[in-house]
């Protein structure tokens, strides 16, 4: 079994484990008893605790070539951490379960993607294929999910995330090792500096931060929004499975488009077409019309991460997998400002509100991104 087939495995049993949980847990923090603001300033948590561990995590990784034993780890803390949403109920403790949970996942996809990357050099694999394996993993795992939630109720949702996140565990204990030629301690730590000197470095993180803020409210309130709207778990489930099924369409065409337009403007691009993505959301309440516009999820998460992914490959240089955890790191800090505001703003100003406030920091991402792309020079920059 090649190095690219077990990571798309690991992909597909993790990011469905997420497919079970992140649709459904604003639903779980309502039904036991939180509003939507309060729902959302918990699953802001989930960000904001992951700040710091991906890039120090990774340094570590890195400097004593133990990503892999690293990874097992987390994911069996992670595990272990989701059952204690079965014992949560009142605000504290919802609050520490979540930041347990966040503590021990964060790390768990900047090290796969890391280790992908490292396939697709050492086998000639396609980091987007086995990207979008894991997100036809979500997309499964949503759908049946929402079954799950319609026939009983939350917690079961929670069950199977457990089991998916052990599979998980299975298969990351096959990974590849990291190639031999990973620095090691003062390397690392010298290599990982002169990173943090580059000014594009910087420039990129912030265009990335300001766009995770639309995702972030989309991700915390979108199915808020279409409950509020009066749509049950089957409407939700579907809107999500559409938009990860667009989410797997692209990123298997992700390599092309990449090496056509580069990984720094295929980025721009898709950030322009989140913000009209949050424009439309703001304004559409037609059922229809919502899974229509699902699809684009695509472009404002999928090929958004892909290329965002191999941006960083491209600037880590010999520290990848810390590169990849200052990548999750500026993730964080858009998904925390992101949830934080998505609950109060659906419940002061409505969809209309809560995805305008989207737009504007997608719009504010792409001049960012843009004088980032011209940054390293011209539209034919190719990323790999």
């Amino acid at each position: 079994m090649t190095a690219s087939t077990i990571i798309a495995a690991f992909y597909f049993t993790f990011l469905g484990a997420l497919g079970c949980f992140w649709p459904y847990f604003g639903m779980h923090l309502e039904s036991v008893g939180l509003s939507a603001a309060e729902a959302t300033r918990v699953m802001s948590v989930w960000p904001l605790v992951g700040f710091l561990t991906p890039p120090l995590l990774g340094l570590v990784a890195d400097a004593r070539a133990a990503r892999n034993t690293i990874l097992c780890v987390v994911t069996g803390l992670a595990a272990l951490s989701f059952c204690g949403f079965f014992f949560a109920h009142g605000l504290p403790a919802l609050y520490a379960t979540t930041a347990l949970v966040a503590l021990s996942r964060s790390s768990v996809l900047p090290m796969a993607d890391a280790a992908a990357l490292d396939a697709v050099r050492s086998d000639g694999g396609s980091y987007g294929r086995m990207r979008a394996v894991g997100s036809l993993g979500f997309l499964l795992m949503a759908l049946g999910a929402g079954q799950l939630v319609r026939r009983w109720d939350t917690r079961a949702a929670l069950a199977a995330t457990v089991l998916l996140v052990l599979a998980t565990l299975a298969v990351a204990l096959r990974l590849p090792a990291a190639p031999a030629a990973t620095p090691r301690r003062n390397q690392a730590i010298e290599a990982w500096f002169q990173l943090l000197k580059r000014a594009d470095l910087w420039v990129f993180l912030s265009a990335v931060a300001l766009a995770q803020v639309g995702n972030a409210i989309y991700d915390a309130g979108f199915s808020l929004h279409l409950k509020a709207l009066g749509h049950g778990p089957g409407f939700v489930s579907a809107a999500w499975a559409l938009g990860v099924g667009g989410e797997v369409g692209l990123m298997l065409v992700s390599a092309r488009l990449i090496a056509s337009v580069g990984a720094p403007w295929l980025f721009a691009s898709t950030v322009v077409v989140a913000c009209g993505r949050w424009v439309l959301l703001a304004q559409v309440t037609d059922p229809t019309a919502l899974l229509c516009l699902a699809p684009l999820h695509g472009v404002s998460f999928g090929l958004f991460y892909v290329s965002a992914v191999t941006v960083m490959r491209d600037k880590g240089g010999s520290t990848p997998t810390a590169a990849q955890g200052l990548f999750a790191a500026a993730i964080a800090v858009g998904a925390v400002a992101g949830m934080n505001m998505s609950g109060g703003l659906l419940e002061r100003h409505g969809g209309q509100g809560m995805f305008g406030v989207g737009a504007v920091s997608a719009a504010l991402a792409a001049v960012v991104a843009t004088v980032h792309a011209r940054w390293l020079g011209g539209p034919r920059q190719v990323g790999g």
